[in-house]
Formats: C-alpha cells, sequence, structure tokens
C-alpha cells in the first residue's frame, strides 16, 4: 500500500501542476505572447513527467522480510529456448529467453535520511530476464536475449531517461540489482533473494541444484 499511496500523491501533485500549466495556456491567455505560451507548455510537460512518475512508483512493492523477492521456472521450448514464469508475489509473468544462461534485473527504490527515519520501506520491482550464451557467435545470432518485465507508457523508460540509478537524491537511493548469471536447464526453478552484499539465486529443485552443480 505504500507505493500506491506514494503514487497517488504523485500524481495529485501531475494534477495540480496540470492545472497551472492549463491556467497559462487558457487565460486571457496570449496577450503575454509567445512567453506565456512557451511556459505553460513546459509546465505541462513537466506535469507529465511527474504523472509518469507516479505511473513508476504504482509499480514498486516493498521488499519481502521472510520471503524471496522472486522466483523464477524455466521449461525448455526447444533448443536453448525457454519458457521462463517469473513469480514476484501474487504476480506470474511468462516470457520466452535464450541462451545456456539467465539473469534477473531488478529496480530498488531504498530511502536515507529522514525518509528512513519515519520508518518508509525499501521497494523494488523486476525489470528484466536476460539469457545468454557462452560465446560471442552464437550469441550474436540470439533473437530472445532480453525479455521485458516492466511496463513503460507510451515507450518511455521513466528510470532510464532521468537516469535515475546515476542518480544521489536527497532521500531517495535508486539502484539497478542484478545476480550473476546462472544456467538455464529444463524444469529448474530458482529463488532470488537480497542480501546485504546484493542479490543471491539459491535452488529451489533438484533440476536447479543439477544445473548449479554442473555449471
Amino acid at each position: 500500500m505504500q507505493y500506491i499511496g506514494l503514487a497517488v500523491v504523485v500524481a495529485l501533485f501531475a494534477a495540480l501542476v496540470a492545472f497551472v500549466a492549463l491556467r497559462l495556456l487558457l487565460g486571457s491567455a496570449w496577450l503575454l505572447g509567445f512567453v506565456r505560451g512557451t511556459l505553460g507548455l513546459t509546465i505541462l510537460a513537466f506535469a507529465g513527467a511527474i504523472a509518469l512518475a507516479a505511473y513508476e512508483f504504482s509499480n514498486f512493492r516493498p521488499v519481502p522480510d521472510q520471503a524471496p523477492l522472486a522466483v523464477v521456472t524455466f521449461q525448455a521450448q526447444g533448443p536453448d529456448v525457454y519458457e521462463a514464469v517469473v513469480q514476484v508475489g501474487d504476480d506470474r509473468q511468462t516470457v520466452l529467453i535464450e541462451g545456456q544462461r539467465w539473469q534477473l534485473h531488478l529496480r530498488m527504490l531504498a530511502w536515507k535520511h529522514i525518509a528512513d527515519l519515519i520508518g518508509l520501506d525499501a521497494g523494488y520491482r523486476p525489470d528484466a530476464l536476460v539469457g545468454r550464451y557462452m560465446t560471442v557467435e552464437q550469441q550474436r545470432l540470439s533473437r530472445l536475449e532480453h525479455a521485458e518485465l516492466a511496463e513503460h507508457p507510451f515507450g518511455l523508460d521513466v528510470w532510464a531517461a532521468l537516469g535515475l540509478s546515476e542518480r544521489n537524491l536527497l532521500v531517495l537511493d535508486p539502484r539497478e540489482l542484478r545476480h550473476s548469471y546462472m544456467p538455464l536447464a529444463d524444469g529448474a526453478s530458482f529463488a532470488i533473494e537480497l542480501m546485504s552484499t546484493g542479490l543471491v539465486v539459491e535452488p529451489l529443485n533438484d533440476q536447479a541444484t543439477r544445473a548449479l552443480a554442473d555449471w
């Protein structure tokens, strides 16, 4: 609920900014000419960016205390092609990836300073599941190397556009997390957990255990 509430607050701020922009654009308006029109359009664009940020927040969920961040299970669909089911809480996504190893990319929002003191929970969301071959030649021919797990309105990745993972914000610490590449195997199921050192992958069944032993 924390991230839904945060998204609502940000969305309300976006609506307020849009209202100011529209007042500038639609008031007895053009007496101030080009400057006023440009200012109104700029503020309206800013409101749109804030609204997209609100959508981003709505897709994050608190980091669980006693459960993995995600569970990924693979089923072979052909030579080096796998159907992957990514389970995050009660949400399931099914994608196809290609290769001999895999890696899950996550985005995380950690809080600091006063935001951390008042008890805001760190949040995360899956971003992509990536498949890789062992050789460069095979990788060049891959067509299913990157499966998106996050929706981007209008095709715009706000996080990447703003370079959030490279910024040191006042109360927010945006991070991109990924673990070491793991082996792909038919029927293998893995849990992705968050440790102080980063993401850790644990096997959940015999197929995953054997794959790691042969890795």
